[in-house]
């Protein structure tokens, strides 16, 4: 199955296959939603319509510039470029940046984990998630 099929010059779709449900991608809308409005210097996605059909979710999204990390990768492959773990980083370092107020007490980082807590910074969650598995 595709991973996403532009649907206008500004627009995509994205199906989410075993792991998205209707209100899981609702959370996710409000976090991007929320995170839009906050100042870290990036380009966040934006969903615009969540469709379920035949059991089956897809989101309308904004279509953003570049590609995603994964593209031209099959599901074994793990090989990332210098570029990505860039793009990384700077994701990462502009997310540290936003203030609590901003991240949604609803939203998981990791399928099947726990919301981030309420109040929390977003480096913060994710230091307390990475630790958790070990990392």
């Amino acid at each position: 199955m595709a991973r996403w099929a532009q649907t206008s010059p500004t627009r995509c779709s994205r199906p989410w296959p075993g792991s998205g449900t209707a209100e899981t991608l609702l959370r996710l809308q409000r976090f991007y939603d929320a995170l839009a409005g906050a100042d870290h210097g990036l380009r966040t996605p934006r969903i615009r319509e969540v469709l379920v059909a035949d059991d089956r979710v897809v989101s309308v999204e904004d279509r953003l510039a570049g590609r995603p990390l994964r593209a031209g990768m099959d599901d074994r492959e793990h090989v990332l470029r210098e570029a990505d773990v860039e793009a990384v980083t700077t994701v990462l370092a502009g997310l540290a940046r936003v203030t609590p107020d901003v991240v949604t007490p609803d939203l998981p980082l990791l399928p099947g984990e726990p919301a981030l807590p309420h109040g929390a910074a977003f480096g913060t969650a994710l230091a307390d998630v990475r630790d958790g598995l070990g990392m």
